[in-house]
């Protein structure tokens, strides 16, 4: 645990209640002990996966293997009472390691490791169940699975490459905003975009004459300012124009390919059937379509009203997604990796106004629930690190949504 640190100020707890979601539309890679023991305990030989496939390699070249799936997308080892089979055959000690640790996992950056939490599981977004302090075993698991190489620092913004200390700077830069308790979460959400936007926009010779001590003074100079410009945003709101609604719709229903209800393989007629539902989501009238995850029959228009103010429950489990994020710097790590730290920052912030935009959809005229809430947290963590929202698909519409500041008019539009 020497090289791993827990991030004190975002408190994280949970414990495994077995409800089975993240053994469904994951997928588990395998090291060689992995695999060891899985071959030790001869499920060829078990009457219940006789010809059946238990792992796969990842890639037609690849020398890697994950855990096999069913149709649903489920595991080949979760059984009919949503356990894992390989826990009731051979107990915890025999899972993949993967399997073992999760939600917990590590950001690195440079030097540093920040150890934090998927939210990916139920109960880890609801905050519910032991401290990492507590899971100390855990923790000493992942840590040696670690590599010990520094991991390389990413771009600051397109064409302007810093080393860590600088990228430290900014990033904390961008904690200190979303920690702010003196604004709502749409507002610090603001804060933060608008701070991107001006080292964006900031000549790149800037930077290169700075030390990070300077690098941090400035940042400080220009969060202070932002500060006082932006007080609340709730009054600014206004409606995103109808090329960057489309856009946005196309985004918000491409997460919803990691909800629950929806982790089947994507067969032919499935992406025929979702390309279409995107097709009738081109309008800003008519009836929406049939996602197949048990949202209410309702029109387009009725998804542009307020949700209004959020019980303080659901305000937290989002406020503490959105931090823990920020602060253990999860949006810039696995599929991101290649994305410089300000576009990485933003594509998280997308995930806002899709929760919030879904979020209404999902309860129609009825108040939010937490139970709903957790679902789409749940998804916009499978989402952060999914290939898809790594790529260039996914970049471009952020680039899009970015452009003249809708993306900060569509954090004000569906945050109200």
């Amino acid at each position: 645990m020497q090289r791993i640190h827990a991030l004190p100020v975002l408190n994280e707890r949970w414990d495994c209640q077995q409800c089975g979601i993240c053994c469904r539309g994951a997928q588990v890679a395998l090291n060689d002990e992995d695999l060891a023991r899985l071959k030790e305990q001869r499920w060829e030989e078990h009457p219940d996966f006789q010809g059946v496939t238990t792992v796969q390699r990842t890639g037609w070249l690849s020398g890697d293997y994950h855990l096999a799936h069913r149709p649903d997308g489920s595991c080949v080892f979760l059984d009919a009472d949503g356990l894992c089979q390989i826990h009731k055959e051979f107990g915890f000690e025999a899972k993949p390691w993967q399997c073992r640790v999760f939600p917990l996992t590590v950001v690195s950056s440079g030097e540093r490791r920040h150890l934090t939490m998927r939210r990916a599981c139920p109960t880890a977004a609801k905050g519910e169940g032991r401290s990492l302090e507590q899971h100390r075993d855990l923790v000493r698991l992942l840590d040696k699975q670690m590599s010990d190489a520094p991991s390389v620092a990413p771009e600051l913004c397109r064409g302007v490459a810093l080393p860590w200390p600088h990228l430290h700077a900014v990033c904390g830069a961008l904690e200190k905003m979303m920690l702010q308790q003196d604004a709502c979460l749409t507002t610090r959400i603001v804060r933060a975009l608008v701070l991107c936007d001006k080292i964006v926009e900031a000549p790149p010779e800037t930077w290169a004459a700075m030390s990070a001590r300077e690098l941090d003074c400035r940042l400080n100079e220009w969060s202070a300012a932002i500060g006082r410009q932006i007080q609340h945003v709730s009054s600014e709101a206004k409606p995103p124009g109808k090329t960057v609604a489309v856009v946005f719709r196309q985004v918000a229903t491409a997460y919803l390919d990691f909800h629950k209800a929806r982790y089947q393989r994507q067969s032919l007629w499935r992406r025929l059937r979702r390309f279409a539902n995107q097709f009738a989501l081109m309008s800003s009238t008519g009836q929406l379509p049939d996602l197949g995850c048990d949202f209410p029959d309702g029109d387009l228009q009725s998804l542009e009203r307020p949700l209004g103010e959020l019980a303080p429950e659901l305000q937290s489990i989002l406020d503490r997604f959105f931090v823990s994020m920020t602060v253990s710097q999860y949006y810039r790590a696995y599929g991101r990796r290649h994305w410089s730290l300000v576009d990485a920052f933003r594509g998280m912030a997308i995930s806002y106004p899709v929760i919030l935009w879904l979020l209404r959809w999902s309860v129609g005229t009825n108040p939010p629930t937490v139970d709903r809430l957790i679902d789409l947290v749940v998804l916009a963590d499978r989402a952060q690190s999914a290939p898809s929202f790594a790529g260039p698909r996914f970049r471009h519409n952020v680039a899009t949504l970015v452009a003249n500041g809708d993306l900060q008019r569509l954090v004000c539009w569906y945050g109200r």
